[in-house]
């Protein structure tokens, strides 16, 4: 599955029993921190699924999960399900049932900026 940056919570299609285990494993490059030198010149910050800039406390509350790094991947199962960490892999036993949503953890509010993708490998076993 394509994760794209600038999308929030982007349903992969998967459904998961609660029980099941699953394995995510990422790779590819987004952003979602531009760095302003000047007002006309930024420096584009590409970060892999594990992310890499730190969650401004004044906004922490528009992040989907406050707790980790801005750029990182993160999911949860169905669509009110907790948000927990992905990052480049995890391997976890579902707790509930619903299908797997994936996106960048960033400000929902700035998500236009964002640019890249990552690239999701997803399975599941009883």
């Amino acid at each position: 599955m394509t994760v794209i940056g600038n999308r929030s919570w982007q349903d992969s299609g998967v459904a998961i029993a609660q029980g099941q285990k699953v394995s995510l494993r990422a790779s590819g490059e987004w952003t979602g921190q531009m760095e302003f030198v000047s007002k006309e010149t930024f420096i584009v910050r590409w970060k892999g699924p594990e992310g890499g800039f730190a969650v401004d406390p004044a906004r922490a509350s528009l992040f989907l999960l406050p707790s980790v790094l801005g750029g990182a991947l993160v999911g949860k199962i169905g669509p009110d399900g907790a948000p927990f960490l992905v990052g480049a892999s995890l391997d976890l036993t579902a707790s509930v049932s619903g299908n797997l949503f994936l996106a960048m953890n960033d400000d929902q509010g700035m998500l236009k900026d964002n640019q890249g993708s990552v690239q999701v490998s997803i399975s599941v076993r009883p």
